[in-house]
């Protein structure tokens, strides 16, 4: 910062030397005392680069905190904007709603400063409704939020609200030239700029849904059923994920591998990080499950143990899900497998061997459906799979990495044909292979 006349005349060192003391002082000065001199007039020079420097910094930081006091009170200050004949309880509405999205900003951590356009208030059966624009930099966010209200206590309840900013969901991101962008900006009713750090002046009077509450805990069980027979001990955890103003809803039931007391502890890290990854995986790009970022969705995760020895842990994950605006709910299995002596997962070609290939294992005849879609038999499943392109020749046997699982002496292989899924299974005996 450059630092005004004023200010700097003010830190210059000042002297005021006249002819007579020059003339009384030059002596001295030829003398010798001329590298002392130097040396000193260094040091003055130098301190009043730095009492400058100082006073610059000093006002920079004065400078600094004006703005930041100046930009903090121009948030507390904003003032909302509203259209010409605005009722009173039209107003109150749209303040509680401003009030409710900015406790929604604090909750889930949004920190940048938005301006909000409201649309008109829409009634249908004692339900009110408001379209929301959210416009931040270089973002805009269509939101939705509807309300019952108790008119005799001047009271809201937000419920069946649209706020995909919080989940960052950007395919509800809008354009500048969208219609609906145009449009709500154009009808808007009441604008005000909104941030977690602003204070807005009205006063709270809705209720809020719980913020969310994320739990893993391990589930307590009857007899001591942990134990395996072989000396490790497999536990039911239970993972939840809730948050009911975004409506999602996920359980995820998972085991936790114990080994002996006295075994490799990293060894029994790798083997449930294994577990853990293979059980929270996400959908599409995403390898892992990011709660946080769904809204309106509903997740069940459970499973069932196909093998446990000595060697090998094998089980079948089960899903069920649904999201709001889907067709119907989806379910379907994986599988997984872990060796127990070195925490590394197994797959499909470590059991088969590289020669071969699902097309050929299903092709043998000896596999055994589980389940029945509409008394399909087992040989008519498989077609159906194969009408639906789900076995081809050079499909890599990696590709059913997690659509295979072991039971006690054979091999399960889970396979689609649209949104329909089937267990197939088969003894190592009848497959003609050794196994594991």
């Amino acid at each position: 910062m450059q630092c005004n006349d004023d200010g700097c005349r003010s830190s210059r060192v000042r002297k005021t030397v006249n002819s007579f003391l020059l003339c009384i002082f030059a002596g001295l000065l030829m003398a010798g005392c001329g590298s002392t001199g130097s040396r000193s007039g260094e040091t003055v020079i130098d301190n009043a680069k730095g009492q400058t420097a100082e006073k610059s910094m000093e006002e920079s930081a004065g400078d600094q905190a004006a703005e930041k006091v100046e930009e903090s009170a121009g948030e507390q200050a904003a003032e909302p904007e509203t259209v010409p004949g605005l009722s009173a309880e039209e107003s109150d509405a749209y303040e509680q709603m401003a009030l409710y999205i900015q406790e929604g900003f604090r909750i889930y951590g949004i920190e940048d400063v938005y301006q909000a356009y409201f649309g008109p208030i829409e009634e249908e059966e004692e339900l009110f409704s408001c379209d929301i624009l959210l416009e931040g930099e270089g973002e805009l966010w269509s939101e939705y939020i509807s309300y019952t209200m108790d008119t005799e206590n001047a009271w809201y309840t937000f419920r069946g609200q649209h706020e995909p900013i919080f989940s960052g969901d950007a395919l509800c991101m809008l354009r500048e030239d969208d219609s609906y962008v145009m449009d709500l900006k154009e009808n808007c009713r009441y604008k005000v700029r909104i941030a977690g750090r602003t204070d807005l002046t009205a006063t709270v009077h809705y209720d809020s849904e719980g913020r969310p509450l994320e739990r893993d805990l391990r589930k307590e069980i009857p007899f001591h059923d942990a134990g395996s027979g072989y000396g490790y001990y497999v536990y039911p955890m239970l993972y939840t994920y809730q948050d009911e103003r975004m409506d999602i809803d996920i359980v995820i039931e998972y085991p936790e591998i114990s080994l002996p007391y006295g075994s490799d502890a990293e060894l029994e890290e790798r083997i449930n990080e294994a577990v853990r990854d293979a059980f929270f995986y996400g959908y599409y790009s995403d390898d892992k499950l990011y709660p946080a970022e769904k809204m309106y969705t509903s997740i069940c995760r459970t499973y069932k143990v196909t093998r446990e020895d000595e060697r090998y842990f094998s089980v079948r994950i089960y899903e069920d899900n649904y999201t709001r605006g889907a067709n119907h709910p989806n379910e379907w299995e994986s599988g997984f497998t872990v060796d127990l002596k070195t925490g590394g997962v197994i797959h499909l070609e470590d059991v088969v061997g590289k020669e071969q290939s699902v097309k050929s294992l299903l092709e043998s005849g000896v596999f055994e459906s589980l389940l029945s879609w509409e008394g399909q038999s087992t040989q008519e499943w498989i077609d159906e799979v194969k009408r639906m392109g789900g076995l081809e020749e050079e499909e890599p046997l990696s590709e059913y990495d997690s659509c295979f699982y072991l039971t006690e002496d054979g091999l399960g292989i889970i396979t689609f044909a649209g949104r329909y899924y089937n267990c197939l299974e088969a003894s190592f005996e009848d497959l003609g292979i050794e196994g594991i």
